[in-house]
């Protein structure tokens, strides 16, 4: 059976055919004929024996006419598959002769280890014939941290969370990909949510987590697919909002720590100044004051915007 990993990768690229050739472009810098459309095809191979295989993604960068000019086989490797390396040449060769275009192999993998390990040249036997897989791992795929970014491309700032999601940049990666899924339409906003919630690291997903469920309705809620599902079929209707006061609460604990630090450290506020902090509904802006309340002298210094310059940490 498939790992949930290797089910994720897959349905990103299957709902996003040009994805791939994304990939293949900017992380493998391999060079493509001009297309005009991608586009998922059979991935069954059938040989004159009655023995098939069947690789995981195959699809085909199409011209105007809608003839292909390439075909890529997609393969997610999360784990050393000796067998593999017998059986990607029969791609490839099948395919080729199936469509009479040129092809390539592209294998996607979450371990740098096994990104090595896939890069290593398949000799066919005498030197002369030598296949050479692109390989994209974790180095390959962008760590997207900017929203703008992220909004552009939402599955490759999904993928991002897949391979990045438990490192140093895992909440801002978090985060820029939520706000890009945010763009999508309704059947496919819940789902790629619970991608995000699945391969986030624990504290990115717990800093994270009011955020995902105040940003959607109950209903989209009840339509997901992987972590949220799993919640929801225990609790169904009543799940979402249970969160959503939860998410409140923790506001509301949030906006007494802060009413009482200003008062420990003889910070008056004015009755508008009170009202602003008593109806803020944004967690982040919340904490944000508790920093401040430590070093500003006067409630006015409090409420200054402060630009803050922040270091480039993403390539997109």
């Amino acid at each position: 059976m498939a790992s949930l990993p290797h089910s994720v990768l897959l349905e990103l690229l299957r709902r996003a055919p040009p994805l791939v050739a994304t990939l293949l472009r900017e992380g493998c810098a391999a060079p493509l004929p001009r297309f005009a459309a991608a586009q998922v095809v059979e991935g069954e191979f059938v040989e004159v024996e009655p023995a098939e295989v069947r690789a995981d993604l195959v699809l085909t960068l199409n011209d105007g006419a809608g003839v292909p000019a390439l075909a890529i086989v997609v393969e997610v490797q999360l784990r050393r598959d000796p067998a593999k390396r017998w059986v990607w040449p029969v791609y490839l060769a099948s395919l080729r002769w199936r469509l009479q275009c040129p092809v390539r192999l592209l294998v996607l993998t979450t371990q740098p280890a096994i990104a090595r390990w896939c890069r290593r040249p398949i000799d066919m036997g005498d030197g002369r014939w030598v296949l050479v897989p692109d390989v994209l791992g974790p180095d390959q795929i962008p760590v997207i941290t900017r929203v703008p970014a992220a909004r552009r491309e939402p599955e490759l700032a999904v993928l991002s969370v897949l391979a990045h999601g438990q490192g140093p940049h895992a909440l801002a990666v978090g985060r820029a990909a939520l706000a890009g899924v945010r763009m999508l339409d309704n059947a496919r906003r819940p789902l790629y949510t619970d991608f995000v919630w699945t391969f986030l690291g624990a504290a990115a997903r717990a800093a994270l987590e009011d955020a995902m469920w105040e940003n959607f309705s109950d209903e989209e809620l009840l339509k997901t697919d992987f972590a949220h599902r799993i919640r929801l079929m225990y609790f169904g209707e009543f799940m979402a909002p249970l969160h959503r006061a939860r998410a409140e609460a923790r506001r509301e604990e949030l906006r007494e720590a802060l009413f009482a630090f200003l008062r420990g450290r003889r910070i008056r506020l004015t009755k508008e100044q009170r009202r602003t902090i008593a109806e803020s509904q944004n967690r982040p802006q919340l904490l944000r004051w508790i920093e401040r309340a430590a070093t500003v002298s006067s409630a006015g210094e409090l409420f200054a915007a402060k630009r803050v310059s922040r270091r480039r940490v993403a390539p997109r």
